[in-house]
């Protein structure tokens, strides 16, 4: 499991990011792993910034959100 980036306290590992091009995009190409990349950093810093401003929402329904 290799370390890809952190954001805050979460951190994205490799297995998260080839899973996540995937999905999205059916390959992971480089074009879509920078893709996916970008996704799941603003998608957690999004989750970071509800948590500050108050908001309880569990990691399955930011998933399911999202």
């Amino acid at each position: 499991m290799h370390l890809i980036a952190r954001v805050f306290d979460v951190e994205i590992t490799e297995e998260e990011l080839l899973q996540e091009s995937v999905t999205l995009y059916g390959q992971d190409s480089l074009n879509g792993l920078k893709r996916a990349l970008d996704m799941l950093i603003n998608r957690y810093l999004l989750y970071h910034q509800a948590l500050l401003n108050g908001f309880e929402v569990s990691e399955e329904e930011f998933d399911n959100a999202f």
